[in-house]
């Protein structure tokens, strides 16, 4: 799914793209396991970013939980950037 929403987006066709972003994240969401993390907070970010006009809460929500992995990871200071002000959106 997240091939899949990178070409829709590089294609120019966002709503495909949310779709398989959505369908990312309803898979990565359940598997607890570290090998996924970047993944899943990959699909948060492409979502937060997607809703941050539209949806402003749902969008916060995922820019909150795309941070913590970054932030952890480390060396992500431009998402890190771009999240923090999704994530502090009224």
């Amino acid at each position: 799914y997240i091939t899949a929403a990178i070409g829709w987006q590089r294609a120019g066709a966002p709503d495909d793209a949310e779709r398989c972003w959505r369908a990312a994240l309803g898979l990565l969401d359940g598997i607890h396991q570290p090998m996924f993390d970047r993944a899943l907070a990959r699909a948060r970010a492409a979502l937060a970013r997607r809703w941050a006009a539209a949806h402003p809460a749902d969008a916060r929500t995922a820019a909150g939980e795309a941070l913590t992995w970054y932030r952890a990871a480390g060396g992500y200071d431009r998402e890190v950037a771009e999240l923090a002000k999704i994530a502090a959106l009224p």
